[in-house]
């Protein structure tokens, strides 16, 4: 057995509020033990832009398509998509969690394709719960 761990890789949906913001600062304080794969935002290009420059996830999403189109900053390699299908596209992406932290109705479809592909899933509100009964 290893004495170091190996890195999770996570997938933050909803990137850029504030649950999500508090996700990237625990990956900030544990480099070692996370890494982020995915993050997705809905409008908030200009924070996510920062998120994207320090983390250099593999994939990026914006859920808000006539936000996508003003998105100007470098990807750092990362795959781009844009709209509510990419939003579960990015959640079905292989990774050791999913964090689903993205307001109201939303998050649920998102939530669905993170389970169907088999991701371990956290979620950060009750709304999906409600919705899917």
């Amino acid at each position: 057995m290893s004495d170091t761990p190996q890195r999770r890789s996570v997938a933050i949906l909803g990137s850029t509020g504030s649950i999500g913001c508090s996700a990237l600062e625990v990956v900030r304080q544990f480099p070692e033990r996370f890494e982020v794969a995915v993050l997705a935002a809905g409008a908030n290009t200009e924070l996510l832009a920062r998120q994207i420059e320090e983390f250099r996830p593999r994939h990026v999403v914006v859920a808000d398509e006539g936000a996508a189109k003003q998105f100007s900053s470098p990807l750092y390699g990362a795959d781009f998509d844009a709209g509510p299908e990419a939003l579960e596209a990015g959640a079905a992406i292989p990774v050791g969690m999913v964090l689903c932290a993205l307001v109201g109705a939303v998050g649920l479809r998102p939530l669905l394709s993170a389970i169907d592909a088999g991701n371990n899933v956290a979620v950060a509100n009750k709304e999906p719960f409600v919705m899917a009964g």
